[in-house]
């Protein structure tokens, strides 16, 4: 029996699609405000509701436009700038991950802990 690869799921393919779509039009929009040639370097409106992988996203495109050179010093300045901003985006972003994962750990732990206590004192006759 070989192992075939499995299908991928449709709605996450599609979730990916459309999550792209988005970052896309959030990138145009924020261009067309500024102008053709220009990113905005400092966060817009349009910013606010970025996900995290919406951010992500737009900042791999960023680093890729960057890699591949051939823009002139302003807009490498531009590329540079905005990718800064969509990084602490993306952090922001982690860092409440974190923050939320910890608290779970911590209620977790201490959720355990009481319910050893109670066990504790439910299996000792002397208490």
């Amino acid at each position: 029996m070989t192992d075939a690869p499995l299908p991928e799921n449709r709605d996450s393919a599609t979730d990916r699609n459309a999550a792209t779509d988005q970052t896309t039009m959030v990138t145009q929009n924020a261009t067309e405000q500024l102008g053709n040639d220009e990113l905005p370097s400092s966060p817009t409106d349009s910013d606010e509701g970025l996900s995290y992988e919406q951010a992500r996203d737009e900042l791999i495109s960023i680093v890729r436009s960057l890699e591949n050179g051939g823009a002139d010093l302003s807009r490498t300045m531009q590329l540079w700038e905005r990718g800064e901003h969509l990084a602490t985006i993306c952090r922001a972003h982690l860092d409440g991950a974190r923050r939320r994962f910890a608290q779970t750990q911590v209620s977790e732990e201490a959720g355990a802990e009481e319910a050893r206590t109670t066990s504790d004192d439910q299996a000792d006759p002397r208490t």
